[in-house]
């Protein structure tokens, strides 16, 4: 898991894919 995702489990998701874009489309 990127260096975000921590204990936000779903809620902040959204929040660090716009902020880690990663590409997983």
């Amino acid at each position: 898991s990127p260096p975000g995702i921590d204990i936000p489990p779903r809620p902040n998701f959204k929040v660090i894919e716009a902020q880690t874009p990663r590409g997983n489309n």
